[in-house]
């Protein structure tokens, strides 16, 4: 295997192509290094233009990917390649490369052992690296082997609703039969969620004098339409009151509309909208790539801010996604399981934060020097990457 390093921009057809193949079949899925995320910043230069991709390749396919930044430190006489980038860091919630399940040892090392060798660093800091499962496992025998060096800065711990916790609901009762299965006797949630959002729905509808509806917007060709306006509505709308939502920066939109393109081309968006009567109450999309669905945005129309539309919204979509498409997770990205909208998912995982040296220079400077380093990170901020 080989390992060959490109700038975004400079990637083909065939590589993406490639890339897209590897996505579907990745022993750990990612849905945020998923050509359909991914790509379209390729035409986004202000976010994008110094991010690299690493593909390590055979004769045959490709067998790893790893998108990451070159980041030079200022505090420290220290080059990192991180995952920790401008657009991975602002955009994508999970870091970790995508290797092939048939070679995963073979790949993983050949795709770090290639970076780390490249000539632009040799450290390699990857963030929400998996702490279990068959890269975590292929991680340890490559460092139990001599192949890589690894130190760990920090464990964070994920939420997310795999198949086989999420309940029963038929999806042949459609969307909407969501409703009264989410409010009333999804198995998943717990009886206080449960009771919270069915309080909520009632008192919307009592209150409107409207039923509420959940529809599946997957397919309609305005849906980013939609959501642009629904969000534009409310304070992410409005750069005064602090907002950054889409609508607020011409680029910003536009990569959201190419992602959203994309997914529906090749009918992996998952998109649930929250309706009363033709008023759009809340819009969640999410998007699937190999065996996991992902949550990508959401948001909800502030008039009914008390009344907890995101939050059921947010649950039919992933319930929606179990159902349907051929997936065995959903995976919010939410790290922190404290916060209240993690509460209502019933799996957790652990996530690593990393330092690798790979190759020997790379394992020589991650032994010397790591204390230093380690010691100093947490002071590092996304202003410490060259512009």
């Amino acid at each position: 295997m080989r390992t060959r390093i490109a700038r975004i921009g400079d990637l083909t057809d065939a590589d993406w192509d490639r890339w897209g193949r590897l996505a579907h079949r990745a022993v750990e899925p990612n849905g945020w290094l998923d050509p359909v995320f991914v790509r379209p910043a390729a035409r986004w230069p202000a976010m994008a233009d110094d991010l690299l991709i690493a593909l390590t390749e055979d004769d045959e396919d490709l067998r790893a990917v790893l998108a990451f930044t070159v980041s030079r430190q200022r505090r420290l006489p220290l080059t990192l390649l991180t995952t920790e980038g401008r657009f991975m860091t602002w955009h994508a919630d999970r870091h970790h490369p995508l290797v092939d399940p048939d070679c995963t040892d073979d790949a993983l090392g050949a795709l770090l052992t290639g970076i780390g060798t490249s000539g632009l660093g040799h450290l390699i800091e990857i963030s929400l690296f998996p702490a279990d499962g068959p890269l975590a496992d292929a991680l340890t025998r490559l460092a139990d082997a001599g192949a890589v060096g690894v130190t760990e800065v920090d464990t964070v711990a994920s939420v997310h609703a795999a198949r086989a916790s999420s309940g029963d609901d038929p999806a042949d009762r459609g969307v909407q039969g969501l409703l009264e299965g989410i409010v009333r006797g999804a198995t998943s949630l717990k009886a206080d969620h449960r009771r919270k959002l069915w309080s909520k729905a009632r008192a919307f509808e009592s209150h409107t004098g409207t039923p509420l509806e959940l529809e599946d917007w997957s397919t309609r060709e305005d849906v980013a339409d939609r959501f642009i306006a629904l969000q534009s509505q409310g304070w992410k709308g409005d750069e005064a009151r602090g907002g950054a939502g889409f609508s607020t920066d011409p680029a910003y939109e536009q990569w959201f509309r190419d992602v959203v393109k994309e997914a529906q081309e090749r009918s992996t968006l998952v998109a649930v909208a929250l309706t009363a009567a033709d008023r759009l109450v809340a819009l969640n999309l999410a998007l699937v790539s190999g065996s996991a669905c992902s949550g990508f945005v959401d948001c909800y129309d502030e008039d009914f801010r008390g009344y907890g539309p995101g939050t059921l919204a947010r649950v039919a979509t992933w319930r929606w996604a179990l159902q349907t498409r051929d997936v065995v997770l959903f995976d919010p990205a939410l790290n922190d399981p404290r916060i209240e909208n993690a509460r209502l998912y019933p799996d957790a995982r652990e996530f690593r934060h990393l330092v690798i040296g790979a190759g020997g220079r790379g394992k020589v400077m991650l032994g010397r020097r790591w204390g230093a380093v380690g010691r100093a990170k947490s002071r590092w901020h996304r202003s410490d990457i060259d512009e």
